[in-house]
């Protein structure tokens, strides 16, 4: 009786390269609004039913302005 090993290899293909900005960016950013009629939020994760729509609250896009503050993070703090 013999014993046969295969060894197999899979390489990732390379990612893709992506600027990191340096850097004061301004951008774009999406936030939760809540439902108009003040009710608890809510999603459909598979199809909702006939009639109801996929969830009932919006998004409020909003363009806000960034610091890069890499270098002097010791001049913030989180945790007030």
């Amino acid at each position: 009786m013999s014993t046969t090993t295969t060894t197999t290899t899979t390489t990732s293909p390379k990612p893709q390269e992506i600027e990191i900005p340096r850097g004061p960016v301004t951008s774009k950013l999406i936030f939760y609004a809540p439902p108009p009629d003040n009710s608890s939020p809510w999603n459909y994760v598979e199809q909702p039913p006939k009639g109801f729509p996929q969830r009932n609250y919006t998004e409020n896009a909003s363009t806000v302005h960034l610091n890069d503050i890499r270098g002097q993070e010791s001049c913030f703090q989180l945790n007030c």
